[in-house]
């Protein structure tokens, strides 16, 4: 309570940034996977189906008490992403200050008020654009929620480990918490273990790791006995041809990528499909990824704040990156956690210039930077104002994304523009031979048209690669009654 008298003036500037970067999304629509989740889901106000799998019920119970509060509005399900992304930002400024550790014997002469940094990567985080994919999209809010959770049991950890025992307990709940939200909360401990090496305490306190160790051990077992499910959805729903991914091209092409949109947040797309590079353009990116991990090496032996930072980022990254093909090889709510490492960072630059310049010269930069990512933030949210707006905005930069080229498709159709809207099915179907859905919809298309032998082909082909597609079987049924009577 202390902490908060001492520090609400900024947890509540905090609270404006927040609320004024997303002010203008809480009233958007259902999109996307919230169609199939929440819009037409007959089970989602039944109590009987939230511990259906009892170890990911936590947002289940959310979407059940909201559903049975306020029905089925999209407000106050994003409700929830955005109290999560406050509280991670709010984290954030908690967590910083705790982080400190031991000098080394060359430490760099970069010393850094940890309240000021902790201050400024707050903020960053607050208004980021990549951020904007986990507070828009209610499907992909256990993201931001596992962020939120994991950022609180870390503050308490710290606490615990650093004397103050009656908080260990507080970690482990909301640790726990964060497991029952998704698997990826694993990561937690890794992110525990690398404090208490880096204080030097490893042998003191080993013992506060037994627990969260053994929590992460059960969900990733769980998580193993789950890949199959996982890839027979994958292949079953989305058409995907999952297996073994060249490790080797996917993680310089990932870790670049995240660094761009980092940096330079222009190109947002819900489909990061566009990855396909040249050997001078993947050399580059591999160049990159060198870059990285030379610095963490580096920051090693100069300074233990930059390479926990630094590996924060790597660490949350880690689940999305193994060569599994389970996982997008980009996608922006995975870089959510991860980002808060490089958010430090920057931080850490921003305080340093404050003491190299003094205050006028820093401030004006952090102003200038922080409203520029506001503003493109502001501008992300009205592509995830309705449908329509976010696979328009995604046209852009999702050419190759057969799945974007489907809801194009969907949407010209809708506008009665039918040789776009069959232009980006057959393009659907060029880039995935398997998409059985995008089959299905190029033969309505077809019967707009009049065209009344390709639509059955069309649906036969989606049958051929999805036999469980009953709109096509009772499409070709009404063909067939059609022909009848009018024959």
């Amino acid at each position: 309570m202390s902490w908060l008298k001492k520090n609400n003036s900024k947890l509540f500037w905090l609270f404006l940034a927040v609320l004024f970067t997303y002010v203008n999304s809480l009233n958007n629509e259902f999109v996307s996977d919230d169609v199939f989740a929440i819009v037409n889901n007959p089970k989602l106000g039944d109590f009987g189906e939230v511990f259906k799998n009892p170890f990911y019920f936590l947002r289940p119970l959310e979407y059940w008490v909201v559903s049975n509060l306020f029905g089925k509005q999209p407000e106050y399900f994003r409700l929830i992403n955005f109290v999560f992304h406050l509280l991670t930002v709010w984290g954030v400024y908690a967590l910083v200050p705790l982080v400190s550790f031991a000098k080394v014997k060359k430490q760099t002469k970069l010393s850094f008020k940890s309240e000021d940094v902790g201050l400024v990567a707050a903020l960053i985080l607050s208004v980021h654009p990549l951020g904007a994919e986990v507070v828009n999209w209610i499907s992909a809010g256990p993201y931001v929620q596992v962020a939120g959770l994991a950022i609180w049991s870390l503050v308490f950890f710290l606490l615990a480990i650093k004397g103050e025992e009656k908080y260990y307990v507080w970690s482990l709940v909301l640790m726990l918490l964060a497991l029952f939200t998704m698997e990826r909360a694993v990561v937690i401990t890794g992110l525990m273990f690398m404090f208490v090496w880096l204080l030097g305490k490893l042998k003191e306190k080993w013992k506060y790791l037994i627990i969260p160790g053994l929590l992460s051990l059960v969900w990733l077992g769980v998580s193993v006995l789950g890949v199959g499910a996982r890839t027979e959805s994958l292949q079953v729903n989305y058409y995907n041809d999952t297996g073994s991914v060249d490790f080797l091209r996917q993680l310089p092409v990932s870790i670049s990528e995240y660094l761009k949109l980092f940096v330079w947040p222009v190109e947002l797309t819900l489909y990061h499909s566009d990855l396909l590079f040249n050997n001078w353009q993947f050399g580059l990116r591999a160049v990159v990824l060198l870059g990285l991990l030379g610095s963490i090496v580096w920051m090693f032996f100069k300074n233990r704040q930059i390479f926990f930072w630094l590996s924060w980022f790597l660490i949350c990254l880690s689940p999305t990156l193994l060569p599994l093909g389970l996982s997008w090889v980009v996608a922006e709510r995975y870089v959510y956690l991860a980002m808060i490492g490089l958010c430090v960072v920057v931080a850490m630059g921003f305080v340093s210039l404050k003491q190299k310049w003094g205050s006028d010269g820093a401030i004006f930069l952090l102003v200038l930077l922080v409203a520029g990512m506001m503003f493109r933030t502001v501008l992300r949210n009205n592509d995830w104002q309705t449908a329509d707006n976010l696979y328009l905005s995604a046209e852009r930069y999702s050419t190759l994304s057969p799945q974007n080229h489907n809801n194009l498709g969907d949407i010209y159709g809708r506008q009665r523009k039918l040789n776009l809207s069959r232009d980006h099915f057959l393009r659907a179907i060029e880039l995935n031979p398997r998409y059985a859905d995008a089959m299905h919809n190029l033969g309505n298309t077809y019967i707009q048209m009049g065209e009344i032998e390709k639509a059955k082909e069309s649906f036969e082909q989606a049958i051929k690669n999805n036999p469980n597609l009953w709109q096509s079987e009772r499409a070709l049924k009404a063909i067939e009654e059609w022909e009848r009577k009018n024959l």
